[in-house]
């Protein structure tokens, strides 16, 4: 598989978002060929860092499904924040996404994520 580079994203603490990673081949013009691909999502400060929030499918916070894009099936994996994953850790940190088909682990994303400080209330 195809990692992209400089997926970067930016939001506000405590925001609800998901993140949407359709899993490209080599080509990056074409689905992966995958049978029941896992997803993980890690984020930390530094590359070598300790991960702040980790995310793994199907069971916390992320998840690969089947869909169509356009006439074509493609797995895509989805990351899910909630407010709670974020409202306590303002800052910006690396992340990379890893799927681990049958054929072995490959990063698809990675970038940086910005979570942007609220402005207090009182």
């Amino acid at each position: 598989m195809s990692a992209k580079e400089s997926q970067n994203v930016s939001f506000y603490a405590g925001d609800r978002v998901t993140l949407r990673f359709p899993l490209a081949d080599a080509t990056a013009l074409a689905p992966a060929a995958l049978t029941s691909p896992v997803g993980h999502f890690r984020m930390a400060g530094t590359l070598a860092g300790v991960p702040v929030l980790s995310k793994s499918s199907p069971a916390s916070g992320a998840s690969v499904l089947q869909e169509n894009i356009g006439d074509v099936s493609w797995w895509v994996l989805y990351v899910y924040f909630e407010e709670e994953d974020t409202k306590t850790i303002p800052g910006r940190y690396f992340y990379q996404i890893r799927v681990v088909p049958t054929e072995g682990p490959s990063v698809v994303a990675a970038g940086m994520i910005n979570i942007k400080q609220l402005i207090k209330t009182h």
